[in-house]
């Protein structure tokens, strides 16, 4: 009867322990909603991003050089946190904003510096990147393969650098590339390109607009829902918002022009 009581009571102690362990490990929002999670942050630091570049543009040089200088210390400082993060969604959420920021400062800012204002940066992004892009492509799909990129900061860090510089260069291509013939308005203009754009260049951005809603949209939703893994499940979050903003904003608003601040 005694030995009965003792077996009881460590029951309890053990049960209890596992109880408390179980608060202590209790998985938030972002364990439990990866994708959405990634959805959300992705969002607003699209619309953040877009924001402050567009007022950095419309506020002269300094301001631009000065957010530029801002976001090149945000691609080392998420890096940081990434590499320092204790949970894979944080590290993995860390790489993809690290590869925002990097975009920015790269991408936005490096090719906007000699076309508005004159500075030289040797920096250019647009069909003329297709070659070298197509060899990157090679190489990271090689380094996928391989599991060369052990740290899951880095990969989305090169996940966003490489899948976002591919997808400006898909929309430029469409946008200005003289094979489509016709007339292609420059950069900044204010114009709806519907009205002046070659049947050949009005098709292709059609083609795009397509493929990105009707194709690749559902198929990153299916790879979400079918795969258990969380770092497709956050790199997903970022695939959806970039089609869905090419979608749903960047295309329309060249083809209509609008402004959205």
């Amino acid at each position: 009867m005694l030995d009965e009581r003792k077996n009881a009571a460590a029951s309890r102690q053990m049960a209890g322990l596992a109880s408390l362990d179980s608060g202590n490990n209790r998985v938030g929002f972002t364990g439990r909603f990866p994708f959405l999670s990634s959805c959300l942050i992705m969002f607003v630091c699209f619309w953040l991003a877009h924001f402050t570049l567009s007022r950095a543009y419309q506020n002269g040089l300094n301001a631009t050089l000065l957010v530029g200088l801002i976001y090149a210390l945000l691609t080392i400082s998420f890096l940081w946190f990434g590499f320092r993060a204790t949970t894979s969604f944080w590290k993995n959420m860390f790489g993809l904003c690290a590869g925002l920021c990097w975009w920015c400062f790269f991408g936005e800012i490096g090719d906007t510096l000699p076309a508005d204002f004159g500075v030289t940066t040797g920096i250019g992004i647009g069909y003329g990147n297709i070659p070298f892009l197509l060899i990157l492509g090679i190489i990271f799909t090689l380094a996928l393969y391989k599991k060369v990129i052990a740290d899951d900061t880095l990969l989305q860090w090169a996940n966003f650098a490489y899948l976002n510089w591919l997808g400006h260069v898909i929309l430029l291509t469409v946008y200005y590339a003289p094979v489509l013939g016709g007339s292609a308005p420059e950069l900044g203009n204010k114009i709806d390109c519907w009205e002046v754009w070659s049947k050949e260049r009005l098709i292709a951005t059609f083609v795009v607009w397509g493929i990105y809603l009707l194709v690749l949209l559902p198929l990153v939703i299916f790879k979400w829902r079918k795969s258990a893994d969380l770092r497709l499940k956050v790199a997903s979050g970022f695939w959806f918002v970039i089609l869905f903003w090419s979608v749903f904003v960047e295309i329309p608003k060249k083809l209509i022009y609008f402004r959205l601040w």
